[in-house]
């Protein structure tokens, strides 16, 4: 009885502690490699801190942390799904498909990003003067706020 009681204890104790971090701390090459590409390629100037990888619904989705104050959400195959600045600077605008790029410039001119997130379909703005936007892969915008 006292070894059940000790079995049962242990495991939830390890549920504990799995639930309050899910995130587990990787080695900058178990990100994919898509993921590495586009960090190579679009923030080359920040270097990586650290990266970590959660599963979420049994799907690995995986963080890259910048210095600099950037984080980059990839999905299981590399893709990006979020970026944000934590610190200021200036977003990459050219990490966007060229069509929505062209409908940012003529609508928002150059206020400045610090959040863009990616569902594949369309492409959510943040801007720092709390304007939003989304905008779809044709470059339309679908939904305008600003609190």
């Amino acid at each position: 009885m006292k070894k059940i009681a000790i079995l049962v204890a242990a495991a939830l104790m390890s549920v504990v502690a799995l639930a309050r971090d899910p995130e587990l701390k990787i080695p900058y090459s178990q990100l994919p490699e898509q993921a590495q590409q586009f960090l190579t390629q679009y923030f080359a100037a920040n270097p990586v801190k650290n990266t970590t990888q959660k599963f979420d619904d049994g799907v690995s989705e995986y963080k890259a942390y910048l210095k600099g104050g950037i984080i980059v959400e990839f999905d299981m195959l590399g893709g990006w799904d979020e970026i944000w600045l934590t610190r200021g600077g200036n977003m990459p605008r050219m990490i966007l498909p060229d069509i929505v790029q062209e409908t940012l410039d003529s609508r928002f001119g150059d206020k400045k990003i610090y959040k863009m997130e990616n569902n594949g379909y369309e492409y959510k703005i943040k801007f720092t003067d709390r304007t939003e936007v989304e905008i779809n892969a044709n470059g339309q915008i679908t939904e305008f706020e600003y609190d």
